[in-house]
């Protein structure tokens, strides 16, 4: 089967990142390293950030967001999967302003919105202000290169946890 140019993009970015950091990446070193036009690149992306985000949606999250595992599961294979890629993550994360993050931080928010029962508006808003802090604490760790286990990293973010959502969680069956 054809690989598509999107997907051929997606190669050449992930072949770049795993010696250099997303923002000193420019979109004629993509177009270079994938060996098609410069045409074809702006055929299907506006700049490296929406090809950043065809290859966050089509390849990455689908690692670490898997509907037939559990949240542990999850998280176990998202660290471990981290620490064999490092670089590559490093390169990512470099930006606190990077639509990596913003990518990471979305989709983690959609997929445990969408594993909770309906939440009310204030549950929804604290949600999303816990977790954006768990996802923020979790990448600190991860520059420092002080990665928690998961069951270490759960436990803290069990901790942590709001009342307002402590029973839906604690009460939820992954």
């Amino acid at each position: 089967m054809k690989q598509s140019s999107q997907d051929t993009f997606s190669e050449a970015l992930n072949l770049l990142l795993e010696t250099t950091p997303f923002e000193d990446i420019t979109t004629l070193q993509i177009i270079e390293q994938s060996k098609l036009s410069r045409s074809t690149f702006y055929r299907y992306f506006n700049d490296k950030y929406d090809l950043l985000t065809y290859l966050f949606h089509h390849h990455i999250a689908s690692l670490f967001i898997d509907e037939t595992i559990t949240y542990y599961e999850s998280a176990q294979r998202f660290t471990d999967y981290c620490q064999q890629h490092r670089t590559y993550y490093l390169n990512l994360l470099i930006d606190s302003q990077n639509t990596f993050i913003r990518l990471l931080y979305n989709k983690y928010i959609q997929y445990m919105s969408k594993h909770l029962p309906t939440l009310t508006s204030t549950q929804y808003k604290v949600l999303q202000i816990y977790l954006h802090g768990t996802l923020t604490y979790a990448i600190s760790l991860f520059r420092k290169n002080e990665m928690l286990s998961p069951q270490e990293l759960i436990y803290l973010t069990q901790l942590s946890m709001p009342d307002i959502l402590k029973d839906i969680f604690i009460n939820k069956k992954d």
